[in-house]
């Protein structure tokens, strides 16, 4: 465990959402110049509200439902809360 964590917190809201039997998948990935497409996921969930603890860095928030995706870059810090 880490003492300078930070706190990510990632809801899928919208108007097809909820009317969709497909669950939302969200998955938090980095940069990791080692893995095959230079990208490693570091933990997913099928929540609609997710909670994630994180290191302090800069993630790539992925959020898919059926065919479609939304990408969001986000830089955390030692002690940051962001939603």
């Amino acid at each position: 465990m880490t003492l300078d964590a930070a706190r990510l917190l990632v809801s899928a809201t919208g108007q097809d959402t909820a009317a969709s039997a497909e669950p939302v998948l969200l998955s938090v990935v980095e940069d990791d110049p080692d893995a095959p497409k230079g990208r490693r996921e570091v933990i997913r969930s099928a929540a609609r509200q997710a909670d994630f603890v994180l290191a302090p860095g800069t993630y790539y928030v992925v959020a898919r439902q059926g065919s479609a995706e939304a990408r969001e870059r986000l830089a955390v810090g030692p002690g940051d809360v962001v939603r």
